[in-house]
């Protein structure tokens, strides 16, 4: 019979020790992890590589569980980079300043403008140079730039639904 559990600290020391089946859900993220005696946890020999895409500036509660997620999973198995747009005048958000504070990896990709289809071309050629292996999504429009370079890219796409 599976268990389902709260993830305390996206997911950042839930360890099944026993040999119970354990079903985990997180409802702020949408994420389940399930664990029983026919599936175990096969760890890359290189640490799974990760691009957070968002579209927002704020460090608001998406923002801050993003940000959350990726300090507490950095170097766990997990790079992450933290990617957002910034106009081409170069101006930093509230968000790529923490993601700063915070030691994590940002990746910046200029726009000059909201239907910039550039983002494509730079999007597809960090995704190869910084090796990433995960797109996640986070707003309507990261999703549907994400899903187009992770599809050409051959990569896998999690999208996070918040609110």
């Amino acid at each position: 019979m599976a268990m389902i559990r709260p993830l305390p600290n996206c997911l950042s020391n839930q360890v099944n020790h026993s040999r119970e089946p354990v079903s985990a859900f997180h409802k702020h993220s949408l994420a389940f992890i399930v664990m029983n005696e026919h599936l175990s946890i096969h760890r890359p020999s290189r640490s799974i590589t990760i691009l957070d895409l968002r579209d927002s500036p704020w460090v608001d509660g998406p923002g801050r569980t993003i940000l959350d997620c990726a300090e507490s999973l950095q170097g766990q198995g997990f790079r992450f980079l933290i990617g957002t747009f910034v106009h081409v005048s170069g101006e930093e958000s509230a968000y790529v300043t923490e993601a700063r504070r915070r030691n994590l990896e940002v990746v910046l990709l200029q726009e000059s403008g909201q239907f910039d289809w550039r983002i494509l071309t730079q999007l597809r050629a960090i995704m190869d140079s910084k090796h990433i292996d995960v797109v996640h999504t986070h707003d309507p429009r990261t999703n549907v730039i994400g899903l187009i370079c992770a599809w050409l890219q051959g990569k896998p796409v999690v999208t996070t639904v918040h609110g």
